[in-house]
């Protein structure tokens, strides 16, 4: 089913006054012989406090997982704080066949680098469960998402049982309340293994889902699978497209707002946004 949001209405909502947010960078993880770090930003709403039990919103970028950086969710991050919510933007390793994370010959579900990126994106989810004290929020109302890649590691953290990071603590469920999913890249032929096709691994319910994708995005085959698969295990997954739009649609500062409404929209139907925020 199409879904259409009034542009008027769209930037009537998306241009509410934003406050200040304040920001704090973490080092979540270091890796490999180089001790390379793992970062991610915290976006705190205005009047948060470590008392709060609040929604938290964790976002991936995209870049082909070779590629990309936590600062292209900057805005999305700043939107949602607005809107009352804790918001957490992370990086996660890339290419790193120089540090013996991935060999490249060798394209075995647990050596790809689609692999790393997907345990880092549960060693991150981890973390803000392990530090929702700290962060002030309800573990029990936790949103993930991302764009492209980000949004299929994003889906796979959900999916995936067996491959962690070495020091994970692996008792504790990357499981979260909703997935929130950019222009997702899930590829519809590849020569993967179906271990990082996300469609192929929806054995168990899902949490709510809400796609966001262009109208012509040449990986939405892939998403359109998933959404098959999700709705014959019953699983509550939305979809909205961009018209005569391709992929990363959203990016662009027309269309931003149109993400961020659609998604704050969401989140109010599945109440994990209050209707007067």
């Amino acid at each position: 089913m199409k879904i259409w949001i009034n542009a008027a209405f769209v930037f009537l909502l998306a241009t509410k006054a934003l406050a200040a947010v304040t920001t704090q960078d973490f080092i979540y993880a270091v890796y490999g012989t180089n001790s390379t770090q793992q970062a991610l930003t915290v976006y705190y709403p205005n009047g948060w406090s470590s008392n709060d039990l609040r929604t938290c919103m964790v976002l991936f970028h995209g870049g082909g997982w070779t590629g990309g950086d936590k600062s292209q969710f900057n805005d999305v991050c700043n939107y949602f704080a607005n809107r009352g919510l804790v918001a957490v933007t992370a990086n996660y390793r890339l290419n790193y066949t120089n540090e013996n994370y991935v060999n490249p010959t060798n394209p075995i579900y647990g050596v790809t680098i689609k692999t790393i990126c997907v345990q880092d994106a549960k060693t991150v989810i981890r973390w803000v469960k392990i530090n929702h004290a700290m962060l002030g929020i309800n573990t029990n109302m936790i949103i993930v998402g991302g764009d492209s890649a980000g949004a299929h590691i994003s889906t796979l953290s959900q999916v995936d049982y067996i491959h962690n990071n070495t020091n994970d603590v692996t008792s504790l469920s990357t499981r979260v309340k909703a997935l929130v999913l950019f222009s997702p890249a899930f590829d519809s032929s590849t020569t993967d293994p179906a271990g990082v096709l996300a469609y192929y691994s929806v054995t168990n319910r899902l949490p709510p889902i809400r796609f966001l994708c262009g109208e012509v995005d040449s990986w939405k085959t892939g998403s359109d699978k998933l959404l098959v698969a999700m709705r014959m295990m019953g699983d509550d997954a939305r979809f909205w497209q961009k018209k005569n739009q391709g992929h990363n649609y959203w990016l662009g500062a027309q269309f931003e707002p149109h993400a961020c409404v659609v998604t704050e929209q969401f989140l109010k139907d599945i109440g994990l946004l209050t209707a007067d925020q």
